[in-house]
């Protein structure tokens, strides 16, 4: 993901950077890495997923987006991975990051692709939907320039669609998946890494996910200038 980041955005020193979704902010440290001297914040509205020792939880923010605690706060990239598909309004949502975006920001999100993989795991994960490219490049259309939109994990697709086949044919009560062991979790990691090496280099028309990088226009007016210090200096 921090390369796809990279070779897609161009950062300038000093960037300011907002992870939507950020969970216990695992994601922080990673974005502060792709510009000198960035800084990175987090909101994460559900509170149990943040550990109280947390060293970066002065960094989380646990207001919704639309908040009014956001007006005026202005950041030159925002992630969101894996969270839009939790919100029911999505178009909102989108709306929402776009207005804190600097003129020219750029806005990068990861969702579940292709309604037809829809499993028990989905609803267990109090999912909303799961994303066509079609329909994912026209709600991001509708707020800003889209940079990019593609499938990710390409080889997994195949397994999905013979599980959601399943399901439908065995209805079965949702119930958390399984961790594979160590050996199996790497074996796949370094398969995912080779595959999202090729992925830059040949488009594949589908996958479990869906990654896209959309640009808030240049030309748009400078929003409200933010106050001195942070800018998630308000108080939560």
């Amino acid at each position: 993901m921090v390369q796809t980041i990279r070779r897609l955005t161009d950062l300038p020193a000093g960037a300011r950077i907002l992870d939507v979704g950020c969970g216990d902010a695992l994601s922080l440290p990673m974005l502060s890495s792709l510009a000198p001297d960035a800084e990175a914040w987090g909101i994460e509205i559900d509170e149990h997923t943040i550990l109280p020792d947390n060293p970066l939880r002065d960094r989380i923010y646990n207001k919704p987006l639309g908040d009014p605690m956001y007006r005026g706060m202005t950041f030159d990239l925002i992630t969101t991975l894996d969270v839009v598909e939790h919100i029911e309004d999505d178009d909102a949502a989108i709306d929402d990051m776009m207005r804190m975006l600097n003129p020219g920001g750029w806005l990068v999100l990861t969702v579940p692709a292709g309604p037809n993989l829809w499993t028990a795991h989905d609803e267990l994960n109090l999912h909303f939907r799961r994303y066509t490219r079609g329909g994912l490049t026209s709600l991001l259309e509708r707020h800003g320039e889209l940079l990019d939109c593609r499938h990710l994990y390409n080889a997994l697709a195949l397994p999905k669609v013979l599980l959601a086949a399943m399901h439908r044919f065995r209805p079965a009560k949702p119930s958390p998946p399984k961790s594979p062991g160590g050996p199996v979790n790497r074996i796949l990691q370094a398969y995912c890494t080779v595959e999202s090496t090729l992925a830059q280099k040949v488009r594949v028309p589908f996958g479990s996910s869906l990654i896209a990088v959309a640009r808030k226009p240049i030309s748009l007016a400078m929003p409200t200038p933010q106050t001195a210090g942070s800018p998630l200096s308000a108080a939560a």
